[in-house]
């Protein structure tokens, strides 16, 4: 939970690079396979956000920015934003 919040903290401040460091030392990254293909689709490198798209689409052919979002636990607009920009770059 603590690298999950950490990695989410990192994204709202646009650090992203971090972000996606902490996501990686989860024991199960592919948790927070959403976050991780927004920030790499923030960072510009959308080849890297195709392979947790991939696995979340596999879990869930259905899922779309708005299901991600509603499921964010911070109902703040200046957080949902970037994170909404992001799914959009990722191609959710």
């Amino acid at each position: 939970m603590y690298l999950w919040t950490a990695a989410g903290a990192n994204y709202a401040l646009g650090e992203l690079a971090p972000s996606i460091d902490y996501l990686g030392q989860m024991s199960d990254p592919s948790l927070a396979d959403r976050q991780a293909a927004a920030s790499w689709a923030m960072m510009w490198h959308p080849d890297k956000a195709r392979v947790p798209v991939r696995r979340v689409r596999e879990a869930n052919p259905n899922l779309d920015v708005d299901t991600c979002l509603a499921a964010v636990p911070s109902k703040g607009q200046w957080y949902k934003d970037p994170y909404c920009e992001g799914l959009q770059k990722a191609r959710f």
